[in-house]
């Protein structure tokens, strides 16, 4: 099968341990290298899995973040709503007062 010789820098000798190619048969070279680019794709794609379970785990916590906050924000807005409409309703006791004091002085005038 394959001869683990060391001399040839090809680019595919200089990514993997140095294999003497030159007594390799047709068949056994292409095997060979075969084998090569199947160990650097299941690197890459190993690589390209760590990258896509670090941005997750990133999205994920940047997402419960973002949760915290919109339910800290949600109370916020609810209390503010209710305090939105106590204020108005103050208002509207201070202005139908205000104009029960004015038609009382009114009536008096007259």
């Amino acid at each position: 099968s394959s001869p683990a010789s060391a001399t040839t820098t090809t680019k595919s000798a200089r990514r993997t341990p140095s294999v003497d190619t030159s007594k390799m048969t047709p068949a056994e070279l292409r095997r060979w290298r075969n084998r090569v680019s199947a160990a650097e794709s299941r690197k890459r794609k190993r690589l390209l899995v760590q990258s896509l379970e670090r941005q997750v785990a990133s999205l994920a916590s940047s997402q419960s973040a973002l949760r915290s906050r919109l339910a800290h924000l949600a109370t916020e807005n609810s209390e503010l709503r209710q305090r939105e409409v106590a204020l108005l309703n103050q208002l509207r006791e201070r202005v139908a007062k205000a104009n029960v004091q004015r038609r009382s002085m009114s009536a008096k005038a007259q």
